[in-house]
């Protein structure tokens, strides 16, 4: 019975070491990562330090989260984070850009519309923090479709295609998990903050997503866009934006999805614009171009300066708009 006993606790405590050697490891090798299981949205919790992104965010059982609309500060009453002000009433031209943080920072809009610089068209920006492809379309088609448009250039992000779950707090306090198209699944918050190996388990049983997923998703969204535009008579064009590492230093999921982007966005799209071949000159010239350094998914004004005549040049948007009722 002894013996029995002692090699019961010999495997536990075997257990206990493999478990912790785990979770070291995971900790050396990924210091801030959610491992797929989650990035918990900061600006929903109720801490003093981040009430003011609180009124400017909410949940939503829908698309996991989405600016609250008409909050000063925020965006306005149509979804829109910041509409520039056409230099006299006779607006020719609205074009609306849709995105994630990249759009909503509005770097590359600002040098778009200081190159262009066209007192008859009026820049709309739509782009949220944080949205996936997915989040983009259905925010758009929900709360900004109603708008006055007739150019839609969405920017499409490298990393717009992961199937990242969002931890947030519901209106009860309680962390949640959330996937797109999957049901809402409670998380052991202490759980989730501490253990990296729960975090790898959540993200196991919430996403399973293949390649052949990841470009139907793609292509999917770009077509109920092309149709919502394609309807009403407006341009619907892509940009794709990549994630600012050369391709060789990308990992592996990345690549797949930048591949899956492009493939589906040539498929759909009439104009589809890559800025890789931006990023890649910049990057052999040795010039930086994030936002804050070690920031790969946010562009400096210097990547933007480099994009916008790429992109006016690709879309044809140097041509000056006809006079236009609306």
């Amino acid at each position: 019975m002894r013996n029995v006993i002692v090699n019961a606790l010999i495997v536990v405590a075997s257990a206990s070491l493999s478990v912790i050697a785990c979770e070291v490891g995971l900790r050396l090798l990924y210091p801030h990562g959610a491992l797929g299981s989650g990035e918990e949205l900061e600006f929903l919790r109720r801490e003093p330090s981040a009430r003011w992104m609180s009124n400017v965010m909410m949940p939503d059982e829908a698309i996991g989260f989405r600016p609250k609309l008409n909050v000063e500060g925020g965006y306005d009453k149509d979804g829109l984070r910041h509409r520039s002000h056409a230099g006299q009433s006779d607006i020719r031209r609205r074009i609306l850009f849709l995105g994630d943080s990249v759009t909503a920072r509005g770097r590359i809009v600002r040098a778009i519309e200081k190159d262009l610089h066209d007192p008859t068209t009026e820049f709309l920006n739509g782009g949220v923090e944080a949205f996936n492809l997915t989040q983009e379309v259905s925010f758009f088609l929900r709360f900004q479709s109603a708008l006055t448009m007739d150019r839609i250039v969405h920017q499409v992000h490298g990393n717009d295609l992961r199937a990242t779950p969002i931890a947030f707090r519901d209106e009860n306090g309680t962390l949640n998990a959330f996937l797109l198209n999957s049901p809402r699944q409670h998380v052991d918050q202490w759980l989730f903050q501490h253990s990296y190996l729960y975090r790898i388990g959540l993200a196991v049983f919430l996403s399973h997503k293949t390649e052949a997923d990841t470009l139907q998703e793609a292509r999917e969204n770009f077509a109920r866009m092309a149709a919502f535009a394609a309807e009403r008579g407006i341009e619907y064009d892509v940009v794709l934006f990549p994630i600012l590492l050369s391709q060789d230093a990308l990992y592996r999921d990345d690549r797949r999805d930048w591949l899956a982007l492009e493939k589906a966005c040539r498929e759909v799209v009439q104009k589809c614009v890559s800025l890789l071949p931006v990023l890649d000159h910049m990057l052999k010239q040795g010039q930086p171009v994030e936002e804050i350094a070690g920031d790969t998914w946010h562009p400096n004004d210097a990547f933007a300066a480099a994009a916008a005549p790429v992109i006016i040049k690709a879309l044809g948007l140097e041509a000056q708009p006809a006079p236009k009722t609306w």
